[in-house]
């Protein structure tokens, strides 16, 4: 979380502080967190510093969340044992796969043209969400309909005594 950063004296900066003279004239590195200094590099309440900390804190629970996947996968893998743990991995990957297939890209879709008409055009804008709910609801009627053995072929791969 936190690097050495290499910034140049305040003299050097355009700065004058009083012990000027008495500063060594090099780089100087300081523990700090990225993201206060990034931060302090843009100015006080502007869109880009919104920006900046929204960012900072999407990474941070993205980091955080990954964490706690991976912690958690590690404690089933050491309950389940190496069989049954490689049985629910197959099982989470094709759970995993399916929701990608079933979501087909229809949010961002959608937040893409209803951000560009919802103020020129909301009527059309309105007319893409309803559409984008319908084919989202029609294919997972589908595919539940279709795929309706996903929940036994689990209950098997993951229990059954091979």
């Amino acid at each position: 979380m936190y690097r050495v950063i290499a910034f140049p004296p305040p003299e050097r900066a355009g700065v004058q502080t009083p012990e000027a003279g008495a500063r060594k004239k090099s780089h100087r590195p300081l523990n700090v967190p990225i993201s206060k200094v990034w931060l302090q590099l843009l100015p006080g309440h502007s869109l880009s510093r919104q920006i900046a900390r929204s960012f900072s804190l999407q990474m941070l629970a993205t980091a955080l969340t990954q964490a706690g996947s991976f912690l958690g996968l590690l404690v089933v893998a050491r309950i389940l044992g190496k069989e049954q743990f490689g049985r629910f991995a197959l099982v989470q990957g094709t759970v995993n796969t399916l929701i990608g297939l079933g979501a087909l890209g229809l949010g961002i879709t959608a937040t893409k043209y209803v951000s560009e008409y919802r103020v020129s055009q909301p009527q059309r804008a309105g007319r893409i969400l309803g559409l984008s709910q319908s084919i989202l609801l029609l294919v997972r009627f589908l595919l539940a309909d279709i795929m309706p053995a996903p929940p036994a072929a689990a209950r098997f791969a993951l229990f059954s005594q091979r």
